[in-house]
């Protein structure tokens, strides 16, 4: 992944090279084919046509994001592919039993990982107290008995099972935040979470909420590649700011891919960490620049999934495709829980 995080930055190409120059000075180069993702996160950057078309070529992805993360354009090329009946079927899956099952399968996904995840904090965090481990497992058994809730939820269509879905996974976000509260570092000043529509002013939310931005780029990503449109989700209801399928897919990559890593960078590094956050309430460059860069090395590294092991910036783009495969009839979806 290629980052461009800086203000005045021309990014050109040189033959099959991809160049980066700050007031005319080269700051890197790389081969295209070493490139897997291009970044582009700050005003003032230039990137030129001949860039663009080396970048189709070889089909790099190619993001916008704002300074807060969340994902603006993704470069696309113009063609349709094979996804026309694919999206036909994601339009009609919302008003039958289909859009329903998958709305139910992604939080499935995330309430199995949040309980796995607070267990595995237990056998893992030796500085945690013998008091907070045992609210971390009552915790974790209290999220877990919420899946047969959820389970019992019929599955007619999405405005049906909507708000039985969104109950339970309000429940268990309650429970596991608190939980998560007693292992943050305290002086990070974290007390619950907030998203970035609420302003949060403590660091820990900070990191949350650019590195959900990250991820949702990668889902995205995913999304479009496996011939889904991002926008018509399931679970969310439509947004024109809000790519509906992105944040209903993201679901159940939140904890393996965000909350695991992050708890365990600010718990080891809780002195840097706080020098991450600007006065004005957003992640300065260091800081994004350190999430980035974690988040790269999680996405590549590799998990077991079925018989294979796979990065997860793979499985990410495996279940976008099962997506695919249930809405065709051709095999049930399950939603992806880490193996702790």
């Amino acid at each position: 992944m290629l980052v461009v995080d800086s203000y005045g930055v021309f990014v050109g190409k040189k033959g099959d090279r991809i160049v980066v120059r700050r007031r005319g000075e080269k700051v890197c180069e790389e081969p295209a084919g070493s490139v897997d993702l291009i970044r582009l996160s700050c005003r003032g950057v230039c990137v030129s046509l001949d860039l663009l078309e080396l970048v189709l070529r070889y089909g790099i992805d190619l993001v916008v994001a704002s300074r807060s993360g969340v994902p603006l354009a993704l470069l696309v090329p113009f063609r349709a592919g094979s996804s026309i009946r694919t999206r036909r079927e994601q339009y009609w899956a919302y008003r039958d039993d289909r859009g329903a099952f998958l709305a139910k399968a992604f939080i499935e996904g995330k309430v199995r990982n949040q309980a796995n995840f607070l267990k595995y904090i237990v056998r893992v965090y030796r500085s945690v107290g013998p008091d907070v481990k045992a609210s971390l497992l009552e915790a974790s058994e209290r999220i877990g008995g919420l899946v047969e809730d959820l389970r019992g939820i019929e599955c007619r269509d999405c405005d049906y099972v909507r708000r039985g879905v969104l109950g339970v996974e309000a429940e268990a976000a309650s429970i596991y935040w608190e939980a998560l509260s007693r292992v943050v570092p305290r002086e990070l000043g974290f007390s619950r979470r907030r998203k970035r529509s609420e302003r949060p002013r403590d660091v820990f939310n900070v990191l949350l909420n650019y590195a959900y931005g990250v991820l949702a780029t990668e889902v995205w990503i995913a999304l479009v590649k496996a011939g889904l449109d991002p926008w018509a989700g399931f679970l969310h209801k439509d947004n024109p700011r809000r790519p509906g399928l992105v944040y209903d897919l993201m679901e159940e990559f939140r904890v393996p891919v965000v909350d695991k890593p992050l708890l365990g960078f600010v718990v080891e590094r809780r002195g840097l960490v706080s020098g991450f956050l600007g006065e004005d309430g957003r992640l300065c460059r260091e800081g994004r620049l350190e999430v980035c860069g974690l988040l790269n090395r999680v996405l590549g590294c590799e998990r077991r999934f079925g018989s294979e092991r796979l990065s997860l910036r793979s499985i990410i783009l495996r279940q976008a495709r099962r997506i695919v495969k249930f809405l065709h009839g051709r095999r049930l979806y399950r939603p992806y829980v880490e193996r702790w």
